[in-house]
């Protein structure tokens, strides 16, 4: 057959009928210089199918029941909401798509999870309540009909209201509560250990304690307030 007669591999692939087999054949014949007229080669085939797959790759469509959480460069970026969604190709942003049932039955347990812990909060403050008032009823009821004997009787002995105060030191003790000092105790200043009241007090200087201070273990509640004098009229 001569060089210039129309036939074999002279035109465009024949088309078969099954488009699969269609454009195998056209991408062969491009990879084999077969291309047709116009010498299309295995570069153009080459991009189409790069293009082809980045568009395939940055569509993606969600159903009803769905959301997808969309990733860019690993780190949390968006939530696809149902319908066709459009996404950047990977490995700049990847979905992942979820059952959003599942995601409603997380939400309605933290939710009762919530309400639970907020039911045992107020169970717990009313329980603490309840149990403090318990330790210091004695006082509670006591102390407003003292301090009117006391406004009544000012020449009553002040150590007579002294077991008043029983039920806390009781109450302190069970907390595990410990007292820095004893009140007009003369100790040596330490500064992680009492408040002075004035500047000029240094470590190890001697003070009195006024008022005594609290501690838990090593933590420090309330330091001991301490004085370098005793309250006036007071020798110890």
């Amino acid at each position: 057959m001569a060089w210039n007669t129309p036939g074999k591999g002279s035109g465009s692939p024949k088309n078969t009928g099954n488009p699969v087999e269609d454009l195998m054949n056209r991408i062969k014949d491009g990879f084999n210089g077969r291309g047709g007229s116009q010498g299309t080669g295995p570069v153009p085939i080459i991009i189409g199918l790069v293009v082809a797959l980045i568009a395939f790759n940055s569509f993606k469509l969600i159903d009803e029941r769905q959301r997808a959480v969309v990733l860019r460069f690993g780190a949390y970026d968006r939530v696809m909401q149902p319908g066709a969604n459009f996404k950047l190709p990977w490995p700049i942003e990847t979905a992942y798509v979820v059952d959003a049932t599942k995601i409603e039955e997380l939400k309605q347990q933290c939710f009762r999870l919530r309400d639970e812990l907020e039911q045992q909060k107020v169970q717990l403050t009313d329980d603490f309540r309840r149990a403090t008032f318990e330790q210091l009823q004695t006082l509670l009821t006591s102390y407003p009909a003292a301090r009117k004997m006391a406004e009544a009787k000012p020449e009553m002995p002040a150590k007579n209201l002294s077991a008043l105060f029983t039920p806390l030191e009781n109450l302190l003790s069970s907390w595990g509560f410990e007292t820095i000092g004893s009140a007009w105790e003369q100790v040596t200043y330490n500064p992680q250990l009492h408040q002075p009241d004035v500047e000029d007090i240094t470590e190890g200087d001697l003070v009195y304690v006024r008022f005594v201070g609290y501690r838990d273990g090593e933590r420090i509640l309330a330091p001991a307030k301490v004085s370098r004098t005793l309250p006036a009229g007071i020798t110890n």
